[in-house]
C-alpha cells in the first residue's frame, strides 16, 4: 500500500470508523492476524483501544498453511 492510499485509509477511519473488520483466527487460545496490517495500524493511530474483528477457529495445521 502507498503512502497516499495508507493516508487515505487513516482519514477514512478517523471519518466514518473502520467499515471492514480485520480478520484473525483464533489457535490454541492465540490470536493471529493476517493481511490486516494497514487497518489495524491506521485504527491504533487514533489510539482507539479496541478494533471489530472476525475471528475464525483454526488448528495448528490451518495456521501453517498461512504462514507458509
Amino acid at each position: 500500500m502507498t503512502k497516499i492510499r495508507l493516508k487515505a485509509l487513516v482519514a477514512s477511519i478517523g471519518e466514518q470508523g473502520l467499515h471492514e473488520p480485520i480478520d484473525l483466527l483464533e489457535v490454541d487460545g492465540q490470536l493471529w492476524g493476517f493481511n490486516n496490517c494497514h487497518r489495524f495500524a491506521a485504527h491504533e493511530r487514533f489510539g482507539l483501544p479496541t478494533i471489530r474483528a472476525r475471528i475464525g477457529q483454526a488448528t495448528s495445521r490451518d495456521l501453517n498453511l498461512h504462514i507458509r
